[in-house]
């Protein structure tokens, strides 16, 4: 079976790997490269913890033991299972996690200016290097016989008899039995699907090592060690980078001892794609046979749990039951933009 999986992101390259697993001729294509959209800027934070907003919620129980496996068959993906902290707690209770008294909050993260009880602890938690993590896919799917195309942008998609058969690029047609649209923000050139750009800024502050130990997130920023060395942080944008990259420094230096000097060296903003109702949208595009889509916030976490999923069901042609919640025709309006 020939796949064509539009987007060379995390989620892409996921999707990549495991329909070449499975046998499928796969050609990953993208405008740019590897990781060159929102998998880029990402805060590389994964686990159970957060939000799993709709068709989400029957994914997190996969979430772990997926990135569990990918890290022992795949060359490459390391992970840094530190735990999380969440400060304050969020209302209700969260499964897997344990509200901390402060002697405990103060264990983990000894540098916290102020380890007040409260603090969410989730143990499983860990980080990653999503850019590596993605070129390791890829490597690991090219291993597999995967070709891939990159720096060719997609214009449109190939229909042939009421289906998908491919995509049109600059340098020619690429034929498929079935077209994979993983382009985050970029689905509008493939179907009309209500997807946001959602702006958001990751900050590098040089730091000796081991003055944050966790995945820490506390109101307005959330910050973690580098597997290279220094802190890297993640916040809003309503400020513009610059800014929003001193915001953060100053956010780090308020929460932890060692960092009053703290200041940014490197400010990358990323456009994450975000679905009109924030849930995965996975599944076949309604009005065109062939054609899928795989769309979602947080990539970085879902990604190899999608990944499976996906490849179950374009190339092995099994439903999946836990994608039920994701499907793209809970949109009214869902048109394909093929010729």
């Amino acid at each position: 079976m020939r796949v064509v999986v539009v987007g060379a992101g995390i989620v892409g390259a996921a999707i990549a790997f495991a329909a070449a697993r499975r046998g499928a001729e796969v050609t990953l294509v993208d405008a740019v490269g590897p990781a060159a959209g929102a998998t880029g800027a990402s805060f590389g934070w994964i686990g159970t913890s957060g939000k799993f907003p709709g068709g989400a919620a029957a994914l997190r129980d996969d979430v772990l033991p997926h990135w569990r496996r990918l890290e022992a068959e795949v060359p490459g993906v390391e992970i840094r299972w530190t735990g999380s902290l969440t400060w304050p707690a969020p209302d209700g209770p969260v499964p897997g996690a344990q509200l901390l008294a402060a002697d405990r909050v103060a264990a983990l993260e000894p540098n916290l200016r102020d380890p007040s009880p409260g603090a969410l602890h989730h143990p499983g938690d860990g980080a990653l290097d999503p850019v590596a993590v993605t070129g390791a896919l890829i490597d690991a799917a090219r291993g597999l016989g995967a070709r891939t195309r990159f720096g060719v942008p997609v214009e449109r998609v190939l229909v042939r008899g009421g289906r998908a058969a491919g995509v049109e690029t600059p340098d020619g047609p690429i034929g498929a039995d079935a077209v994979v649209a993983a382009a985050g923000t970029g689905m509008a050139g493939l179907c009309d699907l209500p997807v946001a750009a959602s702006p958001a800024v990751l900050v590098r502050i040089p730091a000796q090592r081991g003055l944050v130990r966790t995945v820490f997130a506390a109101p307005g920023f959330e910050v973690r060690e580098r597997a290279g060395g220094g802190l890297l942080a993640a916040v809003g944008c309503p400020d513009g980078p610059e800014e929003a990259g001193h915001r953060a420094a100053r956010a780090v230096a308020a929460a932890f001892r060692g960092t009053a000097d703290a200041r940014p060296d490197a400010v990358h903003v990323g456009l994450r794609p975000m679905p009109a109702d924030r849930a995965p949208i996975v599944g076949p595009v309604p009005g065109l046979p062939g054609l899928y889509a795989a769309v979602m916030h947080s990539g970085v976490t879902l990604a190899p749990v999608v990944g499976d999923l996906v490849a179950t069901e374009v190339v092995d042609g099994v439903p999946a039951a836990a994608l039920a919640g994701c499907r793209p025709e809970r949109y009214a309006a869902c048109d394909t933009q093929g010729t």
